[in-house]
């Protein structure tokens, strides 16, 4: 994955995929001057998926726990080559509006708007990264931003309140903001879940190269700044292809490690269930153009169908 390689890939206008069906919400635009303060893309790079039983006891037998872990990374992503999507997905995105009758700004009024995007997206040497945890699933993703723009601080509320002096003024003037925020997700993360080893006897998890683009979790696709408009999406679109090998580079199975071989015979022999576990990580090889192409894809097909539902068709 590098800037220059991915650069053809990028040059080419991408068959979009069907994306409106999986779009819920709006936002009302009509009459009114849109500042396109946010376009944000986050580039799932390493996460984890597990699964677990609990032990338990029925009926004079002792059920040992089971755990499952699988950890994935892309060991040295090459943000040069991310920030070279995500200045492309923005441009589509415009061009996207622009097709739509939408005419948008891209640089703040002067004063300021409700929300100050002040916070700079990774570069070459500092990445900026935001975590997910979903129980099961945890992925880690680098926030990248088109060249020359920055992202709004998010904490425990999201972006917040914001401005509320602002806030009056726009009303006033009958302004609106808007942040986007677009995800593409490098993994396919399969997990049982949780539960107890008495009804399950074992747990299993499994990362496997798939890539698809949405928003993520804890994050709306679209979100208005004065008004209370929201558009979210109700699944990640997927993008067919291959683009990447997630090589495995570890494992370690209780089942076949000699120590805890003998650690679950001594359990058994003192009536107790033997406790499992499997660990296995995998490194990512990532064809960079491939990956530039369908994510560009993904990203487009998005850029699409939220075009429309801001225009209102």
């Amino acid at each position: 994955l590098s800037a220059a390689s991915v650069a053809p890939a990028l040059a080419a206008a991408p068959s979009l995929l069907p994306a409106d069906n999986l779009l819920d919400g709006k936002v009302a635009l009509a009459g009114k001057t849109v500042f396109l303060t946010e376009y944000r893309v986050l580039f799932d790079m390493s996460g984890e998926v597990s699964a677990n039983t609990r032990g338990g006891y029925l009926l004079g037998t002792d059920y040992g726990a089971t755990r499952a872990t699988v950890t994935y990374k892309v060991p040295e992503p090459d943000i040069a080559a991310l920030q070279a999507i995500t200045d492309r997905a923005y441009a589509d995105f415009k061009e996207r509006l622009a097709a739509a009758g939408l005419t948008v700004q891209t640089t703040e009024p002067e004063g300021g708007g409700i929300y100050s995007a002040t916070e700079a997206g990774s570069a070459p040497g500092a990445p900026v990264w935001t975590d997910q945890n979903l129980g099961h699933v945890k992925r880690r993703l680098l926030v990248l931003t088109p060249t020359g723009t920055q992202f709004i601080s998010r904490g425990f509320a999201g972006i917040g309140a914001g401005n509320i002096g602002k806030r009056m003024e726009w009303g006033g003037k009958n302004w609106e903001g808007l942040s986007v925020t677009q995800t593409v997700n490098i993994a396919e993360l399969e997990t049982s879940g949780s539960g107890s080893s008495i009804w399950r006897r074992g747990s299993s998890a499994e990362a496997s190269s798939s890539l698809s683009v949405g928003l993520s979790p804890g994050d709306f696709l679209v979100q208005s700044h004065m008004g209370s408009g929201l558009i979210r999406m109700t699944q990640p679109l997927p993008v067919p292809g291959a683009f990447a090998n997630f090589r495995t580079v570890k494992t370690f199975d209780s089942d076949k490690d000699a120590t805890s071989r003998v650690v679950g015979t001594l359990q058994n022999l003192m009536g107790q269930g033997a406790n499992k576990v499997l660990k296995v990580e995998k490194e990512v090889d990532v064809d960079g153009p491939a990956m530039a192409r369908l994510a560009y894809q993904g990203l487009a097909s998005i850029n699409q169908a939220v075009a429309q539902r801001l225009a209102g068709r």
